[in-house]
């Protein structure tokens, strides 16, 4: 099995996460929360990388005779997987938190 753990990836999700939360959270208790994440999502997609860097990733698993278990493409990906792996959960909380 090979895993392809994209970051930041420019794509039409985060317009749709966006729409979503702030229709859902965008006034209320929750409302100062996801209008930061909203503004954090949308600065975070436009630093993505290209899809064409998931596909590059795809076509690289599927004719590899060893592929790689896990691919980490795109902006973000690698610090993220990094602090998960070393920190733990609450380090990968933390910096997820930070970035919003």
């Amino acid at each position: 099995m090979v895993v392809i753990e994209p970051g930041s990836i420019k794509t039409e999700w985060s317009d749709i996460m966006v729409d979503g939360l702030l229709e859902r959270s965008g006034s209320g208790p929750y409302a100062e929360l996801a209008n930061e994440l909203a503004e954090t999502t949308r600065e975070a997609a436009g630093d993505g990388s290209d899809p064409q860097v998931v596909a590059k990733a795809i076509r690289r698993a599927v004719r590899s005779r060893n592929p790689k278990a896990r691919y980490a493409i795109g902006q973000y990906a690698k610090p993220l997987i990094a602090a998960r792996r070393f920190g733990g959960d609450r380090v990968y909380d933390r910096v997820v938190d930070r970035m919003v």
